[in-house]
């Protein structure tokens, strides 16, 4: 993504959301097998996409500390 940018000249957020606005506006298959044959495709890029954070995605969302700190009695509601 980070090449794919520089290529066009863009910061990441911006080529990110130019990607989005080409899937966004593309068109939809108009069939069953279409569509599950375009789901699959985009699974096995997905896949085979680098991992650059290996914390879980609670980890990375922060539920575990939320959690945490609701057992303890602190909250984010100012108690």
């Amino acid at each position: 993504m980070e090449q794919q940018a520089k290529q066009h000249h863009r910061s990441i957020d911006c080529e990110v959301m130019a990607l989005l606005e080409t899937v966004v506006n593309r068109p939809m298959p108009s069939n069953r097998e279409e569509r599950l044959a375009a789901l699959l495709r985009i699974s096995r890029r997905c896949a085979t996409a680098p991992e650059y954070d290996s914390r879980s995605a609670d980890d990375i969302i922060g539920y575990e500390n939320q959690w945490l700190s609701g057992m303890t009695g602190s909250n984010n509601y100012g108690d």
